[in-house]
Parts: structure tokens; sequence; C-alpha cells
């Protein structure tokens, strides 16, 4: 009695294996080359984000320390040129106030609450208040400190 072959093929399987093969081939290069571009993609717009908290917390650095540094000059100066320095009061917190607004749409919860804290500090400086509300950082330096400590905590969150 003969032995029957184990298994029969058909003509036409090896080339249909052999095209199966290639066309996973092709679908897994296609969805690494789409995932690697969207992670690239992604990098790039986190990179944006975070340019953008740095340079609206750069700007609101500067602004808080110049309104901190106007506190400083004193009362008798005040008294001098009110005018002027009321003027250059309400131009800074109308720049501040547009920074922050920023600031709500780009930044974390907090963030914002570093930016605003600092804001309070440097009024506070500026008017010469020495009383702190609870929460509050208890100088312009330690509420400068806290909002760079968050820019920073954001852009490695982030990155």
């Amino acid at each position: 009695m003969p032995l029957a072959p184990l298994t029969t093929t058909p003509w036409w399987g090896a080339p249909v294996i052999a095209a199966a093969a290639a066309l996973s081939g092709v679908s897994l290069t296609l969805l690494g080359a789409h995932l690697r571009a969207r992670l690239d993609l992604k990098r790039k717009d986190q990179a944006r984000w975070d340019d953008l908290i740095l340079d609206v917390a750069t700007r609101l650095l500067t602004l808080t320390s110049e309104l901190a540094e106007s506190g400083r000059v004193g009362y008798p100066r005040y008294i001098e040129d009110r005018r002027e320095r009321i003027e250059a009061h309400i131009t800074t917190s109308d720049a501040i106030n547009e920074t922050l607004a920023r600031f709500r749409l780009v930044a974390s919860a907090d963030l914002r609450n570093a930016a605003f804290h600092l804001y309070g500090a440097a009024m506070r400086e500026e008017l010469g208040v020495t009383e702190t509300p609870p929460g509050e950082p208890e100088s312009y330096t330690d509420a400068q400190a806290a909002f760079v400590a968050a820019v920073r905590r954001e852009v490695r969150a982030n990155s």
C-alpha cells in the first residue's frame, strides 16, 4: 500500500503566503511611519507650547519686577512725580493683566496660581503693604522663586 502525501498544497499557495507576508510588512512599515510622524508632531507642538509659556512667564517676571521696583523708590519721590508714577502704574498693570489673560489660556492651575501670587506680591511691594494674606508668599522674592519653580515644573511635565 502506497503512502499518501501528508499534505497537498495547491500551486497558488506559496504566492498567496508570500503576498500576505509582503502586505503585512508594508502595513507595519506604514503604521510605524505614521506613529513616528505623530510623535514628531506632538513633540513640535509641545515645544511650541513650552516656548509660549516661557515667553509669557518671562514677560510677566519683567513686568512684575518693574512694578515691585517702582515701590522701592520710596514715598517722597512718589509725591514729587505722582502723575508720572500713576500713569506708569496703569500702563504696567494693564500689560500684566494682558499677560495674565494669556496665562489663563496656556498654563496649568498650579502655574496660574503662582502667577497671580507673583502679581499680588508685586502690588504689595509697590504699595509698601507689609501684611501678607494667608496662603500668599511672604515677599516678592519668595513669590518670584515660587513662580520660577512652577514654570520649571510645567515645562518639565510637558517634556
